[in-house]
């Protein structure tokens, strides 16, 4: 299921932000944003009474190039995660070998 909301924003200092509302036994994945709206899809339906009112959230079907879009985008997150990881991975390792070096 695809829902779409526009996030709700007061500004100054002690500005408020509103987003969705997790729910029990419900799943829910941010897509992402087009157009000022925030796109989220869920493993279950949403109780939409129980969202808060400010953000107007409704169920949507994105067309096929929106969900392709958001996928893609997902695919390279996924992969700069990825290579941050690695990137962490191979610094530890060189200052293990350091130390190692240092101990001979």
């Amino acid at each position: 299921m695809y829902y779409k909301y526009k996030i709700y924003q007061t500004p100054g200092p002690n500005g408020t932000t509103i987003t969705h509302r997790q729910q029990d036994e419900v799943d829910v994945e941010i897509l992402g944003e087009v157009n000022g709206y925030t796109y989220i899809s869920s493993n279950n339906p949403l109780n939409l009474l129980e969202q808060p009112e400010q953000i107007n959230i409704e169920q949507v079907t994105p067309k096929a190039s929106v969900i392709a879009k958001f996928k893609h985008h997902q695919h390279e997150k996924s992969i700069r995660s990825n290579t941050e990881y690695i990137g962490q991975v191979v610094k530890e390792l060189r200052e293990r070998v350091a130390l190692l070096e240092i101990g001979d």
